[in-house]
C-alpha cells in the first residue's frame, strides 16, 4: 500500500510539475530570451554613441576652413536661391550671361519609388539654364564648373545654331546637384 501512495505522490508530482512548473519554466526561458536582446540592443546603442562622440570629436578638431569646404561640397540644406545666385555670379566671372534659370527637384529618380527616395540622405536639385555665346566659352565655363568644389552633375548640354554668327551658338545646360536632407 505504501508503494502505491508513494507512486501516486510521484504521478501527482509529475502532473503538477508538467501543469504548473513546465509552463512557468517556458515562460522564465522567453524572459530570459527577451531581456539577452535587449541586452545586446543595449550594448549596440552603446557603440553607436561611443562611434558618434568619436566621430563628433574628430569633426569639431577640423578646422573651420575645411568644414566650410565640406558643406560647400554636399550642403546640409538645400538653398535653392542661394544655388542659383551662385551659378550667376559663377557665369559673370567668365562673362556669360545665362538666361532663363529654372530650378526644379527631379521627378522621377530611376524610377524609384516615393518610399525609397524618402530613404535617401540627400536631395537632388535640377537647374536649368541657357546663354548665347562662342564654343570656347562653353568649354571655359564647363571646366570651370568642374573645378569648383559643389557638386555637380551636367546632365544634358542642347546646342543649337545662331544667327548671330558662324562662331555664336545658343546653349541650353541642365545641372544636378545634391544636398543632405
Amino acid at each position: 500500500m505504501k508503494q502505491i501512495i508513494a507512486a501516486g505522490t510521484l504521478v501527482v508530482a509529475l502532473i503538477a510539475a508538467y501543469v504548473y512548473v513546465w509552463p512557468a519554466y517556458q515562460e522564465v526561458e522567453a524572459t530570459q530570451a527577451e531581456l539577452d536582446e535587449h541586452d545586446l540592443a543595449l550594448e549596440k546603442i552603446g557603440e553607436f554613441k561611443s562611434l558618434r562622440d568619436t566621430y563628433l570629436a574628430q569633426y569639431n578638431d577640423l578646422p573651420e576652413e575645411q568644414v566650410q569646404r565640406m558643406e560647400t561640397l554636399l550642403p546640409n540644406v538645400a538653398d535653392r536661391l542661394r544655388l542659383v545666385m551662385n551659378i550667376d555670379a559663377f557665369a559673370t566671372e567668365f562673362g556669360v550671361e545665362i538666361t532663363g534659370i529654372e530650378v526644379a527637384e527631379p521627378e522621377d529618380r530611376s524610377g524609384r519609388s516615393d518610399e525609397q527616395q524618402n530613404n535617401d540622405p540627400y536631395e537632388t536639385i535640377e537647374v536649368s539654364f541657357a546663354f548665347e555665346d562662342n564654343y570656347n566659352s562653353l568649354i571655359a565655363f564647363l571646366e570651370g564648373l568642374e573645378s569648383r568644389l559643389r557638386l555637380l552633375d551636367v546632365t544634358s548640354i542642347k546646342v543649337d545654331t545662331n544667327t548671330d554668327g558662324p562662331t555664336s551658338y545658343s546653349y541650353s545646360v541642365t545641372l544636378r546637384t545634391y544636398a543632405l536632407q
